[in-house]
């Protein structure tokens, strides 16, 4: 966060293979635009598919450009609530994994 807050503005990522790491969640959480083509976030961000150069740097400029800034907080914060220790759904699976361990 420090290094984006001081030289960047966009985050532009390319995976392949690594559908969620954590550099998107803080990327997300300090509500800096993301550029990204991960199927298990593409609701969120600017998403551009698989290897699609010509999606991707449309993406980039719809980012620059400011556009659906409001929906792309909205969203995050959908996203953040999948992933929240609150979820009923993530204390479920918590709770359901630790009682397979005494099966």
């Amino acid at each position: 966060p420090f290094i984006l807050s001081k030289y960047g503005d966009i985050v532009l990522s390319h995976q392949w293979e690594n559908e969620l790491n954590y550099l998107y969640l803080d990327v997300l959480y300090n509500k800096y635009p993301l550029v990204h083509n991960s199927n298990y976030i593409k609701e969120t961000g600017y998403f551009y598919g698989n290897f699609n150069i010509e999606s991707g740097s449309n993406m980039l400029i719809e980012s620059i450009n400011g556009n659906n800034y409001n929906k792309y907080l909205y969203m995050n914060n959908i996203l953040f609530k999948r992933f929240s220790v609150d979820n009923e759904l993530n204390i479920n699976e918590f709770v359901s994994k630790i009682n397979m361990l005494f099966q």
